[in-house]
């Protein structure tokens, strides 16, 4: 992950069907694996971490994971929009439980 905050996180689906083929330019692709890339909403990443929590609490601090130190690398300020809408928010802070 780079060291700037990341406002986007994107998920690879691979759908790899034999029986079927891809038309590229003018040739035939016989194998029929396709990857596509999904953007993941960041509230929905940290949801098991405010579930864990037991008190509202800054969302730094619920971020803190030692097995996984690059969650404080996601942007908080969108995480927090996006949990504002299935969280509970202590005033204007960023502040959930």
């Amino acid at each position: 992950m780079p060291d700037k905050k990341a406002d986007t996180i994107f998920e690879a689906n691979c759908i790899n069907d034999v029986s079927r083929s891809w038309f590229i330019n003018e040739t035939v692709e016989e194998n029929g694996k396709l990857v596509v890339a999904t953007e993941m909403d960041l509230g929905l990443l940290v949801l098991p971490y405010i579930m864990e929590s037991k008190k509202i609490s800054p969302l730094e601090h619920i971020l803190m994971d030692d097995g996984f130190p690059d969650l404080m690398k996601l942007n908080q300020d969108r995480i927090a929009v996006r949990l504002a809408i299935f969280c509970d928010q202590k005033d204007s802070d960023l502040c959930f439980k």
